[in-house]
């Protein structure tokens, strides 16, 4: 009786939580979308572009509580699509079918992806902070030493935090003087700020052709992938984000420029900067004459890279380009992950697979 009642109790307990889970990602996604729309006066669709999509969801057994995403996506990019996902649906009742929650934030953690990815090539690790344990070359070591690590290494390195550091949130590049006395003190400073869990990394040299779109960035490509159950992996959309004049990260909501990537490596002609349309990098370099180098590396790597990690089928790789036009995994995104930067640049995200993933996030 009472391995029934326990049994019972949990399984209300983890449902409760589900539920918890599901109301915060559709109020979040929802509370995003209509913040933009205010802020950039979007218009309504038309009255034939509302029957749509309303349509195209209701055959899918998906009520479309509301058009936001529709509009924000048309009102950016300039085209409608009936098949737009919006984050409303996708991150509340798609998301959780086909990303375990349970294996996040361990498996995401950006300490554990040289043991999960040690294969790929990676940035060099200086010092790792894990669970308050400073580590140095794998083996613990004390904060003087990881101070010390950092100051020998004489050269501007990249600190930041290893769970939840989603847009470019506390992530630093730091250039000492080591012979500054207080060096040592202003490192130890900057660790208080961060407690535990973070990495500091060397600087990627990156690829010339991607250093060109801006110089004080590394630009990656943001790379989706969906695993099927078939185990095959198929890329979804490639974004290239690239970092504004003067900034270290490449992310949109700080100013950065997104442009999708076709499938042979080409950059499109139409990029986007704070929701307007550009054909140039901040650097002034032009679009339509840029190209990925290895482009065809970037997606065997990530479909090698999605395999090591079942546990989640839809995964947002950020790979960047290395001085030897080399594809380098930089992180993986999977919980709360955001469609947006891919319907904007791409068009709707799951293409040819739209109805297989809807499916999926209609099954009990």
């Amino acid at each position: 009786m009472y391995s029934f009642l326990k049994k019972r109790f949990t399984k209300i307990v983890l449902e409760s939580q589900q539920k918890l889970i599901q109301f915060n990602a559709k109020l979040n996604a929802k509370r995003k979308v209509k913040a933009i729309i205010l802020s950039r006066n979007t218009p309504k669709l038309t009255v034939e572009e509302e029957i749509q999509a309303r349509l195209f969801f209701k055959k899918r057994s998906y009520k479309l509580n509301n058009l936001h995403w529709h509009m924000h996506f048309k009102d950016v990019s300039g085209a409608f699509y009936a098949n737009y996902i919006p984050e409303d649906i996708y991150r509340p009742l798609i998301d959780p079918k086909l990303n375990q929650i349970t294996h996040w934030p361990a498996l995401v953690d950006k300490n554990l992806t040289y043991n999960l990815f040690s294969e790929f090539n990676q940035p060099k690790v200086l010092v790792q902070n894990i669970n308050g344990f400073y580590y140095v070359n794998n083996e613990i070591v004390d904060e003087y030493k990881a101070i010390m690590t950092c100051l020998n290494y004489r050269e501007a390195f990249i600190i930041k935090p290893t769970v939840e550091s989603g847009k470019g949130k506390l992530v630093q590049k730091i250039t000492v003087d080591i012979e500054n006395k207080e060096e040592e003190i202003r490192l130890q400073k900057i660790f208080t700020v961060y407690k535990k869990d973070f990495i500091i990394q060397e600087v990627v040299n990156q690829s010339e052709t991607m250093k060109a779109l801006n110089s004080s960035s590394l630009n990656t490509l943001r790379v989706a992938t969906y695993l099927r159950q078939d185990g095959s992996v198929h890329l979804l959309s490639t974004v290239s984000r690239i970092g504004n004049l003067n900034s270290s990260t490449d992310n949109y909501s700080l100013g950065g420029v997104i442009c999708g990537i076709k499938d042979n490596g080409d950059f499109k002609d139409i990029a986007y900067s704070n929701g307007k349309k550009t054909q140039m990098s901040p650097s002034g370099v032009i679009f339509s004459k840029c190209s990925i180098p290895k482009y065809a590396s970037v997606k065997k790597m990530v479909k090698a890279l999605h395999i090591k990690v079942p546990y989640f089928r839809i995964i947002s790789w950020d790979i960047g380009i290395d001085i030897n036009d080399d594809p380098i995994f930089i992180e993986y995104n999977v919980y709360n992950q955001s469609l947006e930067l891919h319907q904007i640049t791409n068009g709707p995200i799951f293409g040819e697979f739209t109805d297989e993933i809807l499916k999926i996030g209609k099954e009990i």
